[in-house]
């Protein structure tokens, strides 16, 4: 199941109105259970191909084929379902608890009036606790979002992806804001519960040596190109002063 692919990318290309870059990826699969890590500097469009997999920015040509259960997805919807996001900076609803944060990862499978009205089926309601012991936020359950630490707030970014039940969790710089000990617990805590989940997982990281830690294979990215993608333990340093370098090949 491990080498079955997930996300087949051809001739991808991403532009964006008055600016001069773009984003062309000619070829890349992600395979299922995958763990990458995405390097490069500020710009050099690691972002901007998380969103385009995500689906939140279109290509201006090419395709991201997703490959779900059952074969090809090409609703928009169930594209979103399948594929979670973790941002920098969280992107909770700080005023709401910890437990209804965690529990908008199901949202994508509940009706419209459940979701006005706040009324979660059960098996939902158990999910989410589950995935906030999961990430050891059991007593956290009831705090304001905003009210926790910035470790704490990132694991119920990643309890939401578990309760959203992806098939693939991109993370973006999800540790950026964080102190070092505290990225490092929180990129445990994620690889730990991709792997566990069976979900790959893709981490746009700025630190190498996190890269090699926590991912299976490391693309390097600069000026929107990828300019090698290698085994974690086929990376060494000359390759990586390059692409900081800028003369990457």
């Amino acid at each position: 199941m491990r080498t079955e692919p997930l996300v087949q990318i051809r001739n991808l290309e991403v532009r964006f109105p008055q600016t001069e870059f773009s984003l062309e990826v000619e070829s890349l699969t992600i395979r299922r259970c995958e763990r990458i890590a995405l390097l490069g500097s500020s710009g050099s469009g690691k972002t901007t191909l998380l969103r385009a997999i995500k689906g939140l920015v279109m290509p201006t040509a090419g395709d991201v084929a997703f490959m779900g259960a059952t074969g090809p997805i090409s609703s928009t919807q169930a594209r979103m379902r399948s594929v979670a996001l973790i941002y920098q900076h969280f992107n909770l609803v700080g005023r709401s608890t910890v437990y209804e944060n965690i529990l908008a990862g199901c949202l994508g499978r509940q009706p419209g009036w459940r979701i006005l009205l706040g009324l979660f089926p059960k098996p939902e309601r158990e999910a989410a606790v589950r995935a906030a012991e999961e990430m050891g936020l059991e007593s956290q359950l009831l705090a304001r979002a905003d009210r926790i630490s910035g470790g704490q707030q990132q694991r119920v970014a990643i309890a939401r992806a578990i309760l959203q039940r992806a098939s693939l969790v991109l993370a973006d710089e999800p540790v950026a804001s964080l102190d070092p000990e505290t990225g490092a617990q929180v990129l445990s805590a994620l690889q730990g519960a991709a792997a566990y989940h069976g979900q790959a997982l893709i981490l746009s990281l700025h630190d190498p040596v996190a890269a090699r830690a926590y991912a299976d294979r490391i693309l390097g990215l600069r000026a929107g190109r990828i300019v090698f993608d290698l085994p974690a333990s086929d990376v060494d340093d000359s390759q990586l002063a390059a692409l900081y370098r800028g003369d990457a090949e």
